[in-house]
């Protein structure tokens, strides 16, 4: 009787272990995800003014993932820009990379932040267009458009992309894709 007890308990302990692994495991998926939820921040915080002014009278070079951003980085814009950000997945993917994985990484892990601030999944949006042809390198070729609105008041405004290269890039794996920018809001007249 007391071994039945004794595996009984056992049992029960692996259970509350387990379920508490699954917990655990949920939260660290769902979490990144409900950062992603809020407000825009329409200014951008008193401390990050002197990096802001730095970057745009210095613009950090654009990285080989990224083709183009427009409006072009460092200019005027309106207070409701429309900002989007064109991907190299090429860039983002090792050799044998299926399209699929491809684009699931960047569709998984992809975060843009302006003001310091994510903007809500549900504020972008990402387009991927199919994965074309496999480079010489094996790498696959194609590109990856991300859009949002810029609704914000006058002033500077710092933007950042964000992303990995894989399939847990939501759990921060992966190599991690970075790149940050300015812009100028002028107050409307």
């Amino acid at each position: 009787m007391t071994q039945d007890k004794l595996t009984m308990r056992r049992k029960s302990m692996l259970l509350i272990t387990c379920l508490i692994l699954v917990f655990i495991g949920l939260a660290m998926l769902v979490y990144p995800l409900w950062l992603n939820v809020g407000a825009f921040q329409r200014t951008l915080k008193e401390t990050f003014v002197p990096t802001a002014e730095h970057i745009l009278l210095h613009p950090l070079p654009t990285p080989q993932f990224i083709d183009d951003i427009t409006p072009p980085m460092g200019s005027k814009i309106t207070a409701n820009q429309r900002v989007c950000v064109v991907l190299l997945p090429g860039a983002l993917s090792d050799a044998g990379d299926s399209s699929e994985e491809i684009a699931t990484n960047i569709a998984s892990s992809i975060r843009v932040s302006m003001n310091m601030e994510a903007i809500p999944r549900d504020a972008t949006q990402v387009t991927i267009l199919s994965i074309l042809r496999r480079l010489a390198d094996g790498r696959l070729s194609g590109v990856v458009t991300t859009c949002f609105n810029a609704d914000l008041d006058s002033g500077l405004h710092m933007f950042q992309i964000e992303m990995r290269n894989s399939p847990l890039g939501i759990l921060g794996l992966g190599e991690f894709f970075s790149y940050t920018w300015v812009y100028q809001v002028e107050a409307e007249q």
